[in-house]
């Protein structure tokens, strides 16, 4: 049974759960498109979002994590969580629940949400392509909303009706001039506090080999982080904020000759501002261990499995190897991959082609929100 609270003042409202940079950026036309049809928007979710509308109930913060190892300590603040998002959900003014990323929290709440009769929809599901696609099961009976064919595909063979949605990057580039290039190489060492700080050291080093190549500049997509990284870098180390807004974030982003990070929206975002990559990632002994036995996938990084090519590069440092040598190959990388102009802009226009495909996002979840929540609510 469903806990109720007492009935209050406030208006009829759609409770939504992001609690990463990733689904921030995505959530941010949720939120707008809510707010536009007069309804409320409250939950978890970052600056991007809260800017648009949304009434925060936790601070966004305390949830970007990665690895097995970083999540186990945090067990009793999740379930905490789970308790607060449980309490907004089933509520009597809660008209329904959007799902943004973030699986391990936002399919208890998709469960949660349907036994309580509420509309669910999920922007950005778990990647049932890559693991664990029995999670698939979960969803039946939900709007699903997807950006990659693969996940449409995957979702498909399980048995659930997924929608392609543009990706909203893409919209944002189609009308937007890509900026002349820099001798600017770009590093994001993570979005998760405990990624950067784990990457922040062996980075330093990655900047110090490649600044014969060009200017290292690390990123930092939120002010918490830029802190963090002037906290631990030499002080001659550039750092740099990430602009929130799409187009500030493609003329930074495309001033780059080459940029360096973590498998993320950051990577597909510069390949699709015509900017070559390479994945440089050294996770836990724990999260490696698990990725090797359980992962179903040839490639970490989207644009690589979009293209369903290895064209960009990708170098994951295992447990006791040498991150010397794996530092040398990768400047090696960088030397040739940043000749290949021609080449770089035809994987760009293949991208925006393969993301271009499907309603706005907006479209999507104003559709929703006309057929289950604004009947009730006026």
């Amino acid at each position: 049974m469903c806990g109720f609270q007492e009935k209050n003042k406030m208006s009829p409202y759609v409770v939504l759960f992001a609690g990463e940079d990733s689904g921030d950026i995505l959530g941010e036309n949720v939120v707008s498109a809510i707010c536009s049809l007069g309804i409320k928007a409250r939950g978890i979710g970052g600056k991007r979002m809260s800017e648009a509308g949304l009434e925060s109930i936790e601070d966004f913060e305390k949830f970007p994590v990665s690895g097995f190892f970083d999540v186990l300590p945090r067990l009793f603040f999740f379930k905490k969580i789970l308790r607060l998002m449980k309490r907004e959900i089933s509520n009597p003014l809660c008209k329904a629940f959007i799902a943004i990323d973030y699986p391990g929290l936002n399919l208890k709440l998709v469960e949660f949400a349907k036994k309580c009769g509420k509309p669910v929809l999920y922007l950005s599901p778990p990647q049932i392509f890559a693991w664990k696609k029995k999670r698939a099961s979960v969803l039946q009976g939900t709007k699903t909303l997807v950006f990659f064919p693969m996940e449409k595909e995957s979702y498909a063979k399980e048995g659930i009706i997924a929608e392609k949605v543009k990706h909203p990057f893409v919209e944002a580039i189609e009308n937007t001039e890509i900026s002349e290039k820099e001798n600017k190489i770009y590093l994001f060492p993570g979005s998760r506090r405990k990624v950067l700080r784990r990457n922040s050291d062996l980075y330093a080093e990655i900047a110090k080999k490649i600044s014969a190549i060009g200017t290292p500049i690390f990123v930092a997509s939120r002010i918490s982080l830029q802190k963090e990284l002037e906290k631990t870098l030499p002080r001659n180390i550039k750092i740099e904020l990430s602009p929130t807004n799409a187009k500030d974030r493609i003329a930074f982003l495309s001033k780059a000759t080459f940029v360096i990070g973590n498998p993320g929206t950051a990577l597909l975002e510069s390949a699709l501002c015509a900017v070559p990559y390479a994945v440089f990632v050294k996770p836990d002994f724990l999260t490696y261990v698990m990725g090797k036995i359980f992962l179903r996938i040839k490639s970490l990084s989207l644009p690589n499995l979009l293209l369903k090519e290895s064209f960009f590069p990708e170098i994951v440092i295992a447990p006791f190897t040498n991150k010397k040598q794996k530092i040398g190959d990768l400047y090696q990388m960088i030397e040739k991959l940043i000749c290949q102009k021609e080449e770089i802009f035809l994987k760009r226009e293949k991208l925006l082609e393969i993301l271009n495909e499907g309603n706005s996002v907006q479209k999507s979840v104003t559709e929703f929100l006309l057929q289950f929540v604004c009947s009730e609510s006026h």
